[in-house]
């Protein structure tokens, strides 16, 4: 009996619309489009200052997730390198309680409230939504902040450091144009080819790829040469992996001199490669195709990352190898899809 008295209102207004005057129907235009609340957020971003030659600042973008992030950019006799740590836990406290507070496993911890200093940078907002600017503020955030890197690669106390505190404001956006705030894996925050500079091959006539994963720990070593570049490659390392609480992505990256990467010809087999690559690498390793679904990659290749020493060579790696000639070839190596790493 309810469905049919819903069944009679429908039937009822559907007559009611259709005695309605035509004029009365066109002065009620089209219906208004539907809208959603986009909540508001606050954010914020700690420069904590230089220890053991890296940059090292916290983030809180949201209050689900807190950021220790430690870089370094060097050049060398030969090369240009960047180094890159990051740190990522469930704070448990953000800073729109008033007071960041996150423990970075056995590397420290750190307790923050932000003091403003009186400038504030105000943003724009989305064109598709109604409501107040966002908010950039700049103060000093007070409190205790204690950490060391794995192996003491870096230690850092401190009660004082400048930073920004970030806030937006609920808002009335047409329907689909709302960002919320998304909880995510940890380790996606910190995932190398997310974090950290990434390509997928475009432009490039030689690339070598390997990669592996064990004990916990994925690993990846990717060499490339820019068509057009001169002699050298660029040569990048990167180890993701999560321990109780916390994910830590790693990452560096080299542009190396004449030498760094050796290939074969464009078509040759068995295709072959060398590479050794200057500091922080060390050491070389030999990539040999047997056939067209085996290769062999050898050698003392290993890199020193911040916190953390790790050989890139063996039989736990899967690798590829691809050397276009850049007169013929149509297309570059494109490596999007990654190599399976073996079981």
């Amino acid at each position: 009996m309810p469905s049919m008295r819903r069944g009679s209102w429908l039937v009822a207004l559907s007559v009611v619309a259709l005695a309605m005057h035509p004029v009365a129907m066109a002065a009620a235009g089209p219906p208004a489009p539907r809208r959603e609340a986009q909540q508001p957020n606050t954010g914020g971003l700690v420069y904590l200052g230089k220890a053991g030659g890296y940059e090292i600042g916290i983030s809180n973008p949201d209050p689900h997730v807190a950021f220790l992030y430690v870089d370094r950019f060097g050049r060398g006799q030969s090369a240009e390198t960047y180094a890159q740590a990051a740190y990522a836990v469930r704070p448990s406290s953000s800073l729109a309680s008033g007071v960041l507070r996150a423990r970075f496993g056995t590397i420290g911890r750190i307790a923050l409230r932000f003091q403003p200093g009186g400038k504030v940078k105000v943003g724009r907002r989305a064109k598709h939504c109604r409501g107040p600017r966002p908010q950039t503020e700049f103060g000093v955030y007070r409190g205790s902040v204690s950490l060391r890197g794995e192996g003491g690669y870096f230690h850092l106390r401190t009660r004082a450091a400048p930073g920004t505190r970030s806030r937006t404001f609920r808002l009335s956006c047409f329907h689909g144009q709302a960002h919320q705030v998304q909880r995510k894996a940890l380790y996606e925050y910190v995932f190398p080819s997310e974090g950290f500079i990434t390509t997928n091959g475009a432009g490039n006539i030689a690339l070598l790829r390997a990669v592996s994963e064990a004990g916990g720990r994925y690993v990846s070593l990717r060499a490339s040469h820019f068509q057009g570049s001169g002699p050298g490659a660029d040569v990048r390392a990167s180890t993701l992996e999560q321990q109780p609480g916390m994910a830590i992505g790693r990452a560096v990256e080299v542009n190396g001199e004449a030498g760094t990467l050796l290939t074969s010809l464009p078509g040759q087999r068995p295709a072959t490669a060398t590479l050794a690559p200057p500091a922080p690498f060390h050491g070389k390793a030999e990539y040999a195709e047997n056939s067209a679904t085996s290769h062999r990659w050898t050698g003392t290749l290993a890199v020193s990352l911040p916190g953390l020493e790790v050989p890139l060579t063996g039989a736990g790696f899967a690798t590829s190898l691809c050397v276009l000639s850049p007169f013929k070839a149509r297309l570059p190596c494109d490596f999007r899809n990654t190599p399976v790493v073996p079981e």
